[in-house]
């Protein structure tokens, strides 16, 4: 029997550390993430964050202990993986199928960090405040003073020239600088149109999404070519959960985002440690659909090194300040 929410909701435990009440805080959830979890630390702490709610997924590479050695983080454990199958039984008390490690994003938001502001983002995923509200309290603080319960970010994916030789071995970032240094571009046009009292509409696609498309499922015949790739270009990175407003699914909350304030977070994706976490994902099966989009990015890593193929384009941009994202209506904040 499938768990419900209920039953996701309640295998939920603080394994170490101690909840503060009123800290700004960030919810996450990590299985093997010691690539990026030194980097990732160390930029939320710098834009204000003070607490880390992290659920731990079975790590075995030092993920947990780091975590569990952090003076400001909640690591929590769970009797179920990400992967799990689950009901999916939301507040409403609908049911859909889902993954326990989708139903687990709002369950955490619900026991631990009821009626506040909470960002959410993966490992790989960095929120770039607006040089207007430079880091997370300051965020928080218009979205609190608007009664706001969530905004929406657009998820722009950052990219190196072009990929390492293969047999590179992975060299962890320990810093948000270095990181950016290995990936320092992204894609300078919109990609989602806010829209009032709805979710936004994504508007272009993402680049891996692109590169895909281009580099992989063009050169299939065509009776045989899967779907377009359609990886999210939106995120939800911040709500407020309470009795009226939710997570659904792994992008979007319930409560339909403001028109007049955009975020953007940085998906680090194309690193030198993508081809562990292909072969990591797929022997693991916790991911969308047993991993389709990591399926996908080892067929596109060996396309594109076939080529040496460059990520850059007319649009592409490397990063110096978020002004440029604003320029590039990626961000918005009036």
């Amino acid at each position: 029997m499938r768990p419900t929410h209920s039953d996701v909701l309640d295998s939920l435990e603080i394994a170490s550390g101690t909840l503060r009440s009123g800290a700004p805080s960030i919810l996450s959830m990590m299985r093997d993430e010691m690539h990026f979890l030194p980097a990732w630390l160390d930029h939320h702490r710098r834009i204000g964050v003070a607490q880390f709610v992290v659920l731990d997924d079975g790590s075995g590479d030092g993920t947990a202990e780091l975590l569990a050695a952090q003076p400001d983080v909640v690591m929590l454990r769970s009797r179920y993986g990400y992967g799990d199958p689950a009901d999916g039984r939301g507040p409403l008390g609908f049911k859909r199928a889902a993954r326990a490690g989708v139903v687990m994003k709002d369950a955490i938001a619900q026991k631990f960090l009821w009626g506040r502001h909470a960002l959410y983002v993966d490992a790989d995923e960095f929120l770039l405040p607006p040089a207007e509200a430079p880091d997370l309290p300051a965020i928080l603080d218009v979205l609190r003073a608007e009664r706001r319960p969530t905004v929406a970010a657009s998820l722009v994916e950052f990219f190196p020239e072009r990929l390492p030789p293969p047999g590179t071995p992975a060299a962890p970032p320990g810093d948000f600088d270095a990181l950016l240094a290995e990936c320092p571009y992204f894609e300078a046009h919109p990609l989602l149109r806010l829209r009032p009292f709805r979710q936004p509409q994504q508007i272009a696609l993402a680049k891996s999404s692109v590169l895909w498309d281009r580099y992989v499922r063009e050169k299939i015949p065509e009776a045989d070519r899967p779907p377009l790739s359609r990886h999210s270009t939106l995120k939800t990175p911040i709500v407020r959960r309470s009795r009226l407003v939710w997570r659904y699914g792994s992008h979007k909350a319930n409560w339909p985002p403001p028109t007049d304030r955009l975020l953007t977070v940085a998906h680090f994706v194309f690193t030198s440690a993508l081809p562990a976490k292909i072969d990591k994902v797929l022997a693991h099966g916790g991911h969308n659909h047993g991993g389709a989009s990591y399926k996908r990015f080892a067929a596109l890593v060996q396309a594109m090194r076939a080529e040496d193929a460059s990520f850059l384009t007319e649009r592409s941009e490397r990063y110096v300040h978020p002004d440029q994202l604003k320029a590039a209506g990626l961000m918005l904040w009036r």
